[in-house]
């Protein structure tokens, strides 16, 4: 799915990022699934980005809105069309392409403004970075609380791990890196 916004029509486009704010039980997730038409929403861990043209007025905003802080950022010389994702290893893409404005930055992930004559050049073109269309309600990436990321470690398995002793652990440990050299054929080799 395309951009809901027709560029003929457009005036400024609006970014909105959305974060929750300290102490709200508010999801990102139900806000990214909210229906708004003339809108499309993006999902980048704990922010969500909305696209919309400013001319572009609802006739009711959520009620739970006010959970979340808002950043509001207007821009005259571009319409929807020219609205990327960019996914790239380290900064490759900003390094290549330095005259592209990057409108939206999460690091690895990026939204910017290039024409979409240009970008279908560069769909996909290289290993170290890719830039596509926007698709409404996308999820970029998703960020778990560090809770969620433990693993559940199974009975028999925890019973295996407590029983390790920690002090001949690190015994073995020290051991093994304190080598001066593990290539066998030298002559420092233990």
């Amino acid at each position: 799915m395309s951009l809901l916004i027709n560029p003929r029509e457009a005036g400024k486009l609006k970014l909105k990022i959305y974060r929750n704010s300290p102490g709200s039980d508010a999801r990102i997730q139900d806000l990214r699934l909210a229906h708004i038409p003339q809108s499309v929403r993006v999902q980048f861990g704990n922010e969500l980005v909305e696209i919309t043209d400013d001319t572009f007025q609802p006739a009711a905003r959520e009620s739970y809105i006010e959970n979340f802080a808002v950043t509001e950022q207007s821009y005259q010389q571009y319409d929807a069309s020219w609205i990327h994702l960019v996914l790239q290893k380290g900064r490759l893409f900003n390094k290549e392409r330095p005259d592209i404005p990057v409108l939206y930055d999460r690091g690895r992930f990026q939204l910017v403004a290039i024409d979409p004559d240009e970008a279908s050049k560069l769909f996909n073109s290289d290993v170290c970075f890719s830039i596509r269309p926007l698709n409404n309600q996308a999820v970029v990436f998703n960020e778990r609380s560090g809770m969620e990321r433990m693993p559940q470690i199974p009975p028999a398995e925890k019973e295996i791990v407590d029983s390790v002793d920690i002090n001949h652990f690190f015994t073995v440990l020290e051991r093994l890196v304190g080598f001066q050299n593990r290539h066998s054929l030298s002559n420092n080799y233990l």
